[in-house]
């Protein structure tokens, strides 16, 4: 008879999983967490504009440059292209890049492909848009062996776990980005994501965070839930 196969070591793993993701959300209310995951701030930073300037390219815009700034804030100037789907393209885009890296490391090769695929991703965007900030640059051009490397030298379940945690730390970033941003359409004058969207279309900023927010939120459940059923199989 073949034996069942424990499920002590995939329970453990969700729950480590579970309680890094914790730890990286309690950034946002903890100062000295905060700078302790001023890396990952980065890492979504980078994905968020790469996802305004892809999708400026995709809509017949132009790209002129991006910046990453030391603070973690993000510009991308473009020119031309439907401005609705661009403007909404950075909480959205990076919260699906995010969603697909938790799809993919339901399994070890996949994982593989997420880590180097988001790596890919910062080199095109660092080569072709990302100018500005030393600290940006650095962080992009740090960012993207790390992930390339991760997705080689680990094995297993330690691989699908390192993929696992950068695909919800991702979701996790951009939940806390359309937050700030909601608090923002209601409490200041700063142009935000959001404002802009109400600019252009005449519907409140805040209904624009919020929808953003219910997209992120379902991304990462739907393909986090996804991932596990992939484990189990």
């Amino acid at each position: 008879m073949k034996p069942i196969p424990s499920k002590q070591p995939e329970a453990a793993s969700r729950s480590l999983l579970l309680g890094a993701a914790a730890l990286a959300a309690s950034a946002w209310f903890v100062p000295v967490l905060s700078w302790a995951f001023m890396p990952l701030q980065y890492l979504n930073t980078h994905l968020h504009e790469f996802s305004h300037a892809l999708t400026s390219i995709i809509t017949g815009g132009q790209v002129d440059h991006i910046e990453v700034a030391s603070n973690g804030s993000g510009l991308t100037f473009t020119v031309g292209g439907i401005q609705p789907l661009i403007t909404s393209a950075g909480y959205v885009g990076s919260a699906c890049i995010g969603a697909a890296m938790l799809a993919l490391a339901g399994t070890e090769k996949g994982a593989k492909i997420a880590l180097r695929g988001v790596a890919c991703i910062l080199v095109a965007s660092m080569v072709f848009w990302v100018r500005g900030d030393l600290v940006g640059i650095v962080a992009g051009l740090i960012w993207a062996p790390i992930l390339w490397i991760l997705g080689g030298v680990l094995k297993g379940r330690t691989r699908i776990f390192a993929a696992q945690f950068f695909g919800i730390a991702e979701c996790l970033a951009a939940v806390q980005a359309f937050l700030i941003l909601f608090n923002y359409s209601l409490t200041s004058t700063q142009d935000t994501d959001a404002k802009i969207m109400q600019s252009m279309t005449g519907v409140p900023g805040v209904i624009w965070a919020t929808v953003w927010f219910v997209i992120s939120m379902a991304l990462m459940a739907s393909t986090l839930r996804f991932a596990w059923r992939r484990m189990r199989g």
